[in-house]
């Protein structure tokens, strides 16, 4: 607090870090997307989880071989205290062309928003993966959003809810859609 000028001075919560930038850069397996547009196979992170102590980074592009949705974890220390990174590179079959849109830790493992690499038509699906196999378990193929102009919403985000013995209920947000146009699905779960 200054009382000078009554403002209270804050620290942020949590240093920034372009330590997941370095680490994207040092992958070899990148190499051949760099430079490259989301639209030509670029990279493209478009989900961040926590789980236990891990951070898992989800690429919407590249999609490897066309097949396989690319996500890297390191170990959570590497980002703000300089311990060593444990770099792992996931490659996880989640369908043709089909990248990460999202993800969400969620009971001792990931939910993965998969969707269209690139910004076509196309499903979105849930997974649940176990955050250190190379397979994902589907939960669901989402249904289609479409807008009342017959323009379809593409799910951008995820948010588990909450659970019981129908499956889990997530929060989708939806992408050009006003405030995201949450919607709430319920979806299996093991």
């Amino acid at each position: 607090f200054n009382p000078a000028t009554c403002e209270i001075a804050h620290e942020p919560a949590v240093p920034p870090s372009s330590a997941l930038a370095r680490l994207i850069a040092a992958e070899a397996l990148f190499a051949p997307s760099e430079g490259k547009t989301l639209e030509d196979g670029g990279v493209t992170v478009e989900g961040v989880a926590v789980g236990g102590q891990r951070l898992f980074a989800g690429f919407r592009g590249p999609v490897i071989e066309n097949k396989r949705a690319v996500i890297l974890s390191a170990a959570l220390g590497h980002f703000f205290d300089g311990k060593p990174a444990e770099v792992t590179l996931h490659l996880l079959p989640l369908g043709p062309g089909r990248g990460v849109r999202d993800l969400a830790a969620f009971d001792k493992g990931i939910l993965i928003l998969a969707g269209p690499m690139q910004d076509v038509g196309g499903t979105y699906s849930v997974y649940w993966w176990d955050g250190a196999s190379n397979s994902a378990k589907l939960l669901e193929d989402l249904p289609d959003f479409i807008s009342e102009k017959g323009k379809q919403w593409k799910p951008e985000a995820l948010l588990p809810l909450d659970r019981d013995t129908s499956g889990v209920r997530v929060l989708v947000l939806l992408d050009s859609a006003k405030e995201g146009k949450p919607r709430a699905v319920r979806v299996p779960y093991p």
